[in-house]
């Protein structure tokens, strides 16, 4: 009941289909299957990508404020709150106070710059997330391969959060757990090597891939759970060499991918 394409290795690669038609992308024949990847919709002819580098094959996110005028970073795939594209946020555990944890997002001007500056100005929060280890979010990611291991990256920012935001991000599944923090009264990012967190997580049976985000260690009494943007991939990123930046009026600190 699906259009199968097997597709060599290209430097990138777009499959059109018109409406109603299921559409299957594959990288030689097995990478991601069953998903609604789609970008746009133009008239009833639907537009498909799956971004392939170099043996590599990746699903990119830009994680939206639903509100109108919100952008997608050209060539991403949108996601929001209200659960589009596969991609679903649901808050986790009370704050401090003992209020539930609630979905919350901004769009802010002048939030990150370079290439990626639409995907850096809007991002999603757990609105409360200030109990270590308990309150946050989960992100889910469906329509993948089934118990797959998927190599994703986290971006995370926010210019209006000041003083150091910290979260927990683990994969499921036996994924890793990696701590992140990002500081907004530091310098914006210029580039995806910047405010950027990567772990692993295991898709369940059913091909759907959680990533758990918790309020960190020593957080902030507000909120410390973000997401501005995320890749899946089925490869691991390249090396990187890591610079530690400091704020020496605030002592506060982050590691920047340069």
């Amino acid at each position: 009941d699906a259009m199968v394409a097997a597709v060599p290795e290209p430097t990138s690669l777009a499959l059109l289909g018109l409406g109603g038609a299921a559409l299957l992308f594959l990288r030689r024949g097995r990478l991601f299957h069953r998903g609604l990847l789609g970008l746009a919709m133009f008239s009833g002819l639907f537009l498909f990508c799956l971004v392939s580098s170099a043996g590599a094959a990746s699903l990119l996110f830009d994680v939206n404020d639903d509100d109108a005028g919100s952008p997608t970073q050209a060539g991403w795939i949108a996601a929001d709150a209200t659960g589009i594209n596969n991609v679903t946020f649901t808050a986790v555990g009370l704050n401090a106070a003992g209020n539930a944890v609630v979905i919350d997002d901004r769009d802010r001007t002048g939030n990150g710059g370079g290439a990626e500056a639409d995907m850096w100005r809007d991002f999603i929060f757990a609105n409360g997330s200030n109990v270590d280890g308990t309150s946050g979010m989960d992100v889910t990611v469906s329509n993948l391969l089934a118990d797959t291991t998927y190599y994703v990256s986290i971006w995370a920012y926010d210019d209006g959060s000041n003083q150091p935001r910290t979260a927990t991000w683990t994969g499921s599944n036996g994924g890793t757990t990696e701590i992140f923090t990002f500081d907004g009264n530091l310098a914006p990012p210029v580039d995806l090597r910047d405010d950027r967190v990567d772990i692993t997580a295991v898709t369940d049976a059913s091909g759907v891939l959680t990533l758990e985000g918790r309020s960190g260690p020593n957080s902030h009494p507000h909120h410390n759970v973000f997401v501005n943007g995320m890749e899946i991939s089925d490869t691991p990123p390249p090396p990187v060499v890591l610079t530690l930046e400091v704020n020496t009026d605030t002592g506060a600190t982050r590691i920047l991918n340069t």
